[in-house]
């Protein structure tokens, strides 16, 4: 699923489960069009035991990667919650740094962005995912485009 509008400066918060066995899925950030299977855009994972990595893909970059790996891990050890339980990720955009939190432990953060705005989307990779209370607050500086 994908936002019709784009958007910078904000707090996006998602609750998500694997109702049944563990997944992969996950939030993208600052995608860019047009609508291809791998879109320009940085994902914060959802993958089970993974939550919280970055996924700098088609081209998207930030600081913090290294040897032109795609994938950032996460700072902490796993904060997810067990198969049928909900889980929390909140990410916050605010110019070109991304912070993502999972369960509200601090799992990532990425700065020097190659692009700081963009549609918000949900992935579903493989197997069943449940998203609820999924919403978008706009930081004080932020601009709706």
């Amino acid at each position: 699923m994908r936002t019709k509008d784009t958007y910078s400066e904000y707090k996006l918060h998602v609750e998500w489960r694997y109702p049944v066995e563990a997944s992969n899925s996950g939030v993208f950030i600052h995608a860019q069009l047009p609508d291809t299977i791998w879109l320009r855009t940085f994902e914060c994972q959802l993958k089970a035991g993974s939550a919280g990595d970055f996924v700098c893909m088609n081209g998207a970059t930030m600081n913090e990667q290294k040897n032109n790996s795609r994938v950032v891990n996460k700072m902490s050890a796993s904060s997810e919650k067990p198969i049928g339980e909900w889980n929390i990720m909140e990410v916050t955009c605010n110019s070109n740094t991304i912070e993502v939190y999972v369960n509200g432990v601090q799992q990532n953060k990425g700065t020097g962005l190659s692009s700081s705005s963009g549609h918000i989307c949900l992935q579903s990779e493989g197997k069943d995912i449940e998203f609820k209370n999924v919403f978008i607050t706009k930081l004080s500086n932020s601009k709706r485009k």
